[in-house]
């Protein structure tokens, strides 16, 4: 049994369009537009957090101190 490049071709652009549909219906189903909401206030809050924690690292390398303790 043999096949011609068109029958392949043709089989794995339908099979693609089956799966591409597949994957846009569950995407429908499961990101909601609260999760969509939640994911973005989550990762807003992340990169504030790591701006935050950056400059804290940066300032305490380039803290001075001055003066001496006791001895």
């Amino acid at each position: 049994m043999s096949t011609t490049t068109d029958t392949i071709t043709l089989r794995e652009a339908v099979s693609d369009r089956l799966a591409l549909e597949a994957l846009k219906a569950w995407a429908k189903r499961t990101f909601t537009k609260a999760l969509i909401a939640d994911l973005a206030l989550g990762a807003s809050v992340l990169g504030v957090w790591g701006v935050v924690l950056f400059a804290l690292h940066r300032g305490m390398q380039a803290y001075t101190i001055v003066g001496s303790l006791p001895l």
